[in-house]
């Protein structure tokens, strides 16, 4: 497995809840996989005498996969990326307000993440790049081991990934 930097302090993968203030989760970036697809968008029409279709453009849209990997040296540090991979899905949900004789979503789940250069906003600012997430995918390398207390289990490496939407603003 490599790695974008083995030091913990040389990069950071930043999620940052866009509707909930101070809801931000921070990763050293082990990342394993990273891929940036722009993809644009053709309405094509084939039309009675002419050889090409003619084609007027929708749009374009970018869509981000990353791979990244939660290693755990210690138990603590094993507990510690369990907890930050329980923040982590809690930004999937959006915000709710008490209405009536329940609740109404309030906004919806929005994300900014940040990775130095490679996921950023391009607004001259050290923000990250906003929009969605299709989900998040976290998976326990059984391979890798576990740290054990009694009732509960800690894997010693997750192994996460997403697909990110940026939002044209």
């Amino acid at each position: 497995m490599s790695y974008i930097a083995p030091n913990e302090d040389a990069h950071k993968l930043i999620f940052e809840s866009v509707q909930v203030e101070g809801l931000i989760v921070e990763f050293s970036a082990f990342i394993t996989g990273f891929t940036d697809n722009f993809i644009s968008e053709w309405e094509r029409e084939t039309v009675y005498g002419r050889m090409d279709p003619i084609q007027n453009f929708k749009n374009t849209r970018r869509e981000i996969s990353l791979e990244w990997a939660l290693i755990a040296a210690s138990s603590d540090q094993a507990q510690a990326n369990m907890r930050k991979v329980s923040k982590l899905t809690r930004m999937l949900y959006p915000t709710v307000a008490q209405a009536g004789y329940g609740v109404a979503v309030n906004g919806s789940p929005l994300i900014a993440i940040k990775l130095d250069n490679l996921i950023s906003n391009t607004d001259g600012t050290d923000r990250g790049l906003f929009g969605s997430v299709d989900g998040f995918t976290y998976t326990a390398d059984t391979a890798a081991g576990w740290f054990e207390q009694p009732n509960f289990l800690f894997p010693r490496v997750y192994n996460l990934s997403c697909t990110f939407h940026p939002t044209h603003t």
